[in-house]
């Protein structure tokens, strides 16, 4: 009998230890489901009705935007992509529970759907509006009415990018984040004001780099809540000065060369349009990458364009130096054409080089008009002409007579000077605008 007594005692004492375990595991399943079948029945909760307790109170709601990466900037449809995760807190009046009643359940996973939600949406998105999120993606509710929402998103969104220092430019870009239809009487957006925008998981990108970035609130009476994040981006200028600017820096030398080259050069004009051609090609490489827009215009375009048009001048001008230079001994250089050439042989500093001794007579000249005149004078006459010829000979001494080469060989020295100080001054100028004005015009964040 005292056995039996004892084996009864270790029976009971065995399920007492043993059963509050199955019990507690069963009861926090069940907890679990009422928790959940309360929440959400539709009796007490509609996820389409504002979540106050009197009409005169609003539901609050915190921004904060993570930043992962940035996926692409458009210069061309003036857009940018960013990858991101929304952290949204709010507090929802209809969705509190003492834990204690729930066998101490202090937080419970709901999908989105199940929920009400802000309509927050992206204002400045190019593409249609959508609800953030899915309708599966769980929220996190706390027993207080506390709810956590991280919905994550790629955002495309609108971006006035100035091109005028491209490459050396600065952007400043927004998101901008704003209720459809809830008045800031009914749903308060606001941005964390500790740390609006979160980079510690943040991605570089190989064209920009982020430099800063805020976020701010803006709202109104009657009027529709915004924040806006604002992002500071910087161009890596690196491959665009290896492939575009030294370049076109280098072709702005070469431009005015073929003045430099002899007349009788064959490669005189093929080095023009070659040249030109190097500079329409860059051009347009430089076009791919602007917007088809009139609002700003990048000063290397125009840089190229007065390029071209300093190009296109110099294969003009090498055209008619050519013409010049291969003209017929037998038509002579009129008197204004060699006052204008000594002019410019003064200016050029080449006066001295082709300047013939004083008390000169050309023997040729002598030659040619004494052969002319044997045949058709008499003796008499012979003697005659010949003291002319010398009288007229002797009377033109000092007189530097030119040909046209001496006149193409003089345009050349001139017009090389000069078109070569025109591209080395828009060289300059246009540099000192890219790389000076570009860090004076930068934009900035208003924080």
């Amino acid at each position: 009998m005292g056995l039996q007594l004892e084996c009864a005692l270790i029976t009971i004492i065995f399920l007492s230890i043993k059963l509050p375990v199955v019990s507690g595991s069963n009861g926090y399943k069940e907890y679990s489901y009422n928790l959940l079948n309360s929440l959400t029945d539709p009796k007490f909760y509609q996820s389409n009705v504002i979540p106050v307790t009197t009409e005169s109170s609003n539901v609050s709601m915190t921004m904060q935007l993570q930043v992962l990466s940035i996926v692409a900037v458009s210069e061309k449809e003036q857009t940018l992509m960013t990858n991101n995760r929304l952290f949204m807190r709010w507090s929802d009046a209809y969705l509190s529970w003492d834990p204690s009643s729930f066998g101490n359940i202090t937080s419970i996973l709901l999908g989105q759907d199940t929920l009400w939600l802000p309509d927050v949406t992206v204002a400045n998105t190019v593409q249609p509006s959508v609800q953030i999120g899915f309708p599966g993606l769980p929220c996190r509710v706390f027993h207080t009415g506390r709810i956590e929402w991280n919905p994550g998103v790629i955002i495309w969104t609108s971006c006035d990018l100035d091109v005028t220092y491209f490459p050396m430019d600065t952007q400043v870009c927004h998101i901008l984040f704003e209720t459809m239809t809830s008045w800031y009487e009914e749903v308060q957006i606001q941005v964390d004001e500790a740390e609006p925008i979160v980079l510690e998981q943040f991605k570089q990108n190989g064209q920009w780099d982020l430099i800063d970035s805020w976020g701010s609130s803006t709202y109104g009476l009657k009027e529709r809540n915004r924040i806006t994040f604002s992002f500071l981006l910087k161009r890596r200028r690196a491959y665009y000065l290896l492939n575009i600017v030294i370049p076109v820096l280098l072709l702005s030398f070469t431009g005015t060369l073929s003045l430099a080259l002899p007349a009788d050069a064959g490669e005189k004009m093929g080095m023009c349009l070659t040249v030109l051609l190097s500079y329409t090609v860059y051009l347009t490489i430089v076009s791919e990458e602007l917007p088809n827009t009139s609002v700003q215009i990048s000063v290397l375009s125009v840089y190229l364009t007065v390029l071209i048009a300093i190009t296109t001048s110099t294969v003009g001008m090498t055209t008619i130096i050519l013409r010049l230079h291969h003209k017929p001994e037998t038509e002579s250089v009129g008197p204004g054409t060699q006052k204008l050439v000594r002019i410019l042989k003064k200016l050029t500093c080449t006066a001295k080089e082709d300047t013939p001794p004083k008390n000169s007579v050309s023997p040729v000249f002598v030659r040619r008009e004494l052969t002319e005149t044997t045949d058709t004078d008499t003796l008499g006459s012979r003697s005659t002409k010949v003291k002319d010829l010398c009288s007229d000979a002797i009377s033109q001494e000092g007189i530097d007579t030119l040909t046209w080469q001496e006149v193409s060989k003089t345009l050349d020295c001139f017009l090389f000077l000069v078109m070569s100080s025109l591209s080395v001054l828009s060289t300059i100028t246009v540099f000192v605008i890219l790389f000076i004005g570009s860090e004076i015009n930068k934009p900035d964040i208003n924080r």
